[in-house]
């Protein structure tokens, strides 16, 4: 399912975002720096780690959630 920004709202879609490879197997919940650690653990490139820096500084509870916070941080 999609929202309002094309962005995939369930984890299935998960894998059509560029992020997905990066976010595979992160533990739930996460802060932004769980995420930009777990992501830069997985060979994000410096340019997915500053997009994925743009995150809100908070706890993201499930992959939705993250995937929310990732398209919030878009505008």
């Amino acid at each position: 399912m999609m929202n309002t920004l094309n962005v995939p709202q369930d984890s299935a879609s998960l894998g059509r975002l560029p992020i997905a490879a990066y976010l595979q197997g992160l533990v739930y919940p996460a802060s932004r720096e769980d995420v930009l650690r777990h992501a830069a653990s997985h060979g994000a490139t410096a340019q997915m780690q500053a997009m994925l820096g743009r995150l809100p500084s908070r706890q993201y509870i499930n992959v939705t959630d993250l995937i929310d916070g990732y398209a919030d941080s878009l505008w």
